[in-house]
C-alpha cells in the first residue's frame, strides 16, 4: 500500500481508481489518500504540500512514502491487490459477526444471507470505465478465440442445426431453454451439458427434478445407443454389455458434476453453484428447472417470485462470469400454437433477463431461438429420439 500511496502524491491517475477511503488499512494512509482525493475533485494534482497542510501528516513522512511509489503501470495491479485485501478483512468480520450472534438457525441463516449480498458488491466499487480500458483484454480474446476450437469455446447442446445459430455459449450469459412438460427440455439440458464437458470444460447439473440414477441411464443409452427402458429392464441382447461398459469408461472421465437433492431454495441452489467454481472450476450451471426453485415471499404471487428468482440468477451468472442455462416450462397455451416468448410459464421476467431463450417445439419438430442478445434469430429442424432421450438434426428429406 505504501507504494501506491506513493503514486497518489505524484499523479491524479491512480487516484482516480476503484478504491476507497475505507480500503487502506491505517488511518494515515487514508488520511493521505482521502487529501489527494480532495486535490483531484478540485481539478489539481496532488503534491506534498497541500496534502501536508490537509493531513497534518510530516513532510518527512510523505517524502518517504513518495520515494517508494510504484510505476504507473502498475496502478491497476496494485488497486486490484488493496481491494482484494479490503475484502478479505470485510468477509472475516462477516464472519466473526455469524458467530457471535449466538442466533437461532434460521435466524442466522437470514443474517448470513443478507450479509453475503452485502460482500458480494464489495468487488463492484466502480463500474464507470474509459472505452478504451478493455481494449487490450478484447483484442487478447478475440485472438485466442480465432485459436480455440469452437467446441472448447463454451456451452454447445450437440445438436448441429441450434449450435450453428447459438454457437459456443461462454462468459456471463443467462440462457433459458422452455418447453412444454414431458417435451424434452432436460433431454437436450443434459445433452448439452454433457457434450459441453466432454469438451473438457467442466460444469454443473443442478437436478430439481430427477435422480442422479435417472440421469446416468439417459447417459449410458446416449454413449451405448440402447434404449433407456432395455437398459432399465435388462432387455438387451448380451452382446451390448461391452457397449454399456465402453460408455461407462468414456463418461467416467467426463468433468460434469451433479447435485440432485429436490426441494431447494433459491439460496441453497446459488450456494452450490458457487461451491462448484470454488471447488471444481465449473464453466456453465444448468438448472433443471425454475418452476422447482423454492422461493417464497409474503404477499407476492408466484409469477413476481419467479421474476424475483431471474433476476437473482442472471446476476449469479454475471457475478462467476460463466454462462448459466435454465430450464423451464412453457405454458398451454403453447400446445394451441406456435410458442412465443411470452408462452413462458408464470412470468415475464424470464423473457426479459435472458440472454438467449429456446422454445422446444415438439409439434413442428424444431428448437426455436427467439432471443439472442447478440447474434442472430432462427429456427432449427430436429428430432428427438425417444428411446435414448435424445435431440438430433432432422434428415433432409424429412424437412423437404
Amino acid at each position: 500500500m505504501k507504494g501506491f500511496i506513493g503514486a497518489c502524491l505524484e499523479s491524479e491517475v491512480s487516484v482516480e481508481s476503484m478504491l476507497d477511503v475505507s480500503d487502506f488499512s491505517t488511518t494515515e494512509e487514508q488520511k493521505i489518500f482521502q487529501a489527494c482525493l480532495d486535490c483531484v475533485n478540485s481539478g489539481m494534482i496532488p503534491d506534498l504540500g497541500t496534502v501536508h497542510k490537509k493531513t497534518g501528516v510530516p513532510l518527512s513522512t510523505l517524502v518517504d512514502y513518495q520515494q517508494h511509489a510504484i510505476p504507473k503501470a502498475n496502478f491497476e495491479y496494485y488497486s486490484e491487490k488493496i481491494r482484494e485485501k479490503s475484502n478479505l478483512k470485510a468477509l472475516k468480520e462477516l464472519c466473526r459477526e455469524v458467530v457471535d450472534s449466538g442466533d437461532t438457525f434460521d435466524n442466522l441463516k437470514t443474517l448470513v444471507e443478507l450479509k453475503i449480498g452485502t460482500f458480494h458488491g464489495l468487488s463492484e466499487k466502480s463500474s464507470i470505465k474509459r472505452l478504451s480500458e478493455p481494449f487490450g483484454l478484447k483484442i487478447a480474446q478475440y485472438d485466442e478465440a480465432r485459436k480455440t476450437p469452437q467446441a472448447e469455446k463454451g456451452f454447445m447442446f450437440g445438436v448441429p442445426g441450434i449450435d450453428d445459430i447459438t454457437g459456443a455459449i461462454s462468459g456471463p450469459k443467462f440462457c433459458i431453454v422452455a418447453a412444454r412438460p414431458s417435451r424434452g427440455k432436460t433431454a437436450i439440458g443434459l445433452q448439452g451439458a454433457i457434450n459441453t464437458a466432454k469438451s473438457g470444460l467442466p460444469g454443473l447439473f443442478l437436478s430439481l427434478e430427477m435422480e442422479h440414477g435417472d440421469l446416468i441411464d439417459r447417459l449410458i443409452a446416449a454413449e451405448s445407443n440402447i434404449g433407456v427402458n432395455q437398459l432399465r429392464t435388462g432387455h438387451f441382447p448380451r452382446s451390448k454389455v461391452i457397449d454399456i461398459g465402453g460408455a461407462f469408461e468414456q463418461l467416467s472421465e467426463v468433468p460434469l458434476y451433479i447435485f440432485d437433492e429436490p426441494n431447494q431454495k433459491l439460496s441453497r441452489v446459488k450456494s452450490k453453484a458457487r461451491e462448484a467454481v470454488r471447488k471444481y472450476g465449473v464453466k456453465f450451471i444448468l438448472i433443471d428447472y425454475v418452476e422447482l426453485i423454492d422461493f417464497k415471499v409474503q404477499g407476492r404471487q408466484r409469477r413476481e417470485e419467479i421474476g424475483e428468482i431471474s433476476r437473482q440468477l442472471k446476476q449469479l451468472s454475471r457475478e462467476l462470469k460463466i454462462p448459466v442455462i435454465l430450464l423451464a416450462q412453457l405454458g398451454r397455451q403453447a400446445d394451441e400454437e406456435f410458442p412465443k416468448l411470452h408462452d413462458l410459464r408464470e412470468s415475464g421476467n424470464l423473457e426479459q433477463d435472458a440472454d438467449i431463450v429456446l422454445l422446444i417445439n415438439s409439434k413442428q419438430k424444431d428448437v426455436i431461438i427467439a432471443k439472442q442478445r447478440q447474434g442472430a434469430t432462427g429456427s432449427a429442424m430436429v428430432e428427438f429420439v425417444p428411446s435414448r432421450m435424445v435431440f438430433q438434426d432432422r434428415k433432409q428429406e424429412e424437412i423437404i
